[in-house]
């Protein structure tokens, strides 16, 4: 049985097919929604994210007030748990819907005005080429891209995943985690990007 007093109805279209339905349900007549909030995500209909992603920056800044006014007055390990708390749980959460999301830009400008930390995340079910030949390439030590088909592989974390990780200097792939960390958190610091897109189009990583 459908229990109507608590259930919605989204019709999920692109934005050219913009439409409304309604639906008949034990005599009640219901008319579809634009958006809905789901186990705390802001769904539309055209799975923009744009209204996830307004709901997530506003808690980020959020943080941001609580984290500049307790940074002075706190431990860091006590500032670090309001981060976990407030920060990364929301970026974390559901981030493989809305990461690659043509809004998700603001998320991380809004981070960026909080104090940034790198966490590091199991890396599985991926192949080095060094894992295929010992052939002293230049792309030895880089990630291999799974084969695909489709363009819509091509925009999901698994792939830009690995390209961005391919991106980075070729030092960076040399070295032992302790200091790969320190590398990452030196460029990230002197280059400042504001967009995965300016990461990507840096083509002086090398140099």
């Amino acid at each position: 049985m459908v229990n109507v007093s608590k259930t919605e109805i989204v019709y999920f279209c692109n934005q050219s097919n913009n439409r409304c339905i309604n639906l008949n349900i034990n005599n009640i007549v219901m008319t579809s929604i634009k958006k809905l909030k789901f186990l705390g995500i802001y769904i539309d209909e055209s799975l923009r994210w744009c209204d996830h992603i307004d709901h997530l920056c506003k808690k980020l800044n959020n943080a941001n007030y609580a984290i500049s006014n307790l940074k002075n007055s706190m431990p860091v390990n006590a500032v670090l748990n309001v981060y976990y708390g407030m920060v990364y749980s929301h970026l974390s959460y559901n981030v493989l819907l809305f990461g690659n999301s043509t809004d998700a830009e603001r998320v991380l400008i809004t981070q960026k005005r909080i104090t940034c930390l790198y966490i590091k995340e199991n890396i599985h079910k991926l192949v080095k080429n060094v894992n295929y030949h010992s052939y002293a390439t230049r792309n030895l030590n880089m990630w291999c891209i799974p084969k695909h088909r489709t363009t819509k592989f091509e925009a999901s974390p698994a792939y830009q995943g690995i390209k961005l990780f391919n991106h980075l200097p070729r030092k960076f792939l040399l070295v032992d985690y302790i200091q790969f960390k320190r590398n990452l958190k030196q460029l990230l610091l002197t280059k400042a990007y504001y967009s995965v897109q300016e990461f990507a189009s840096d083509n002086n990583l090398d140099e």
